[in-house]
């Protein structure tokens, strides 16, 4: 039978043993994250050139004879959609991206303001 101290240090060792698979997970989250997003937009580059080729394919005078409508183009929407995402997703990191420098910048002023002033405006009385 197991003292009570060698069945806290066994759980000790599993939650450390826990941390560190959950560690291990995330820097190959870290790793692949890159690449994941690289496959991404690999994939919307290739619907938007799909697109642009199906449109460029069959426009009015050309030797092929047939318009292209772009509505009636079954991979047209999906190009349409993809690209709509896309520009969501940029906005929204653009967005986060201007807030976490306000957020940067405003700190950094507030940290030139207690330098020079020596109050604090985070204190409390």
């Amino acid at each position: 039978m197991m003292s009570a101290q060698q069945v806290e240090v066994e759980k000790v060792r599993r939650k450390i043993a826990a941390y560190e698979s959950e560690v291990v997970k995330v820097k190959d989250l870290m790793e692949t994250m890159p690449l994941l997003m690289e496959v991404e937009r690999e994939k919307i580059e290739t619907v938007v050139e799909k697109k642009n080729d199906t449109s460029k394919e069959g426009r009015p005078g050309e030797a092929s004879g047939h318009s292209a409508d772009k509505r009636g183009h079954p991979g047209g929407e999906e190009a349409q959609q993809v690209i709509q995402q896309a520009k969501r997703t940029d906005l929204e990191a653009k967005t986060v991206s201007k807030r976490r420098w306000r957020r940067w910048t405003s700190a950094e002023d507030d940290a030139d303001s207690v330098a020079q002033t020596g109050d604090d405006v985070y204190s409390h009385p």
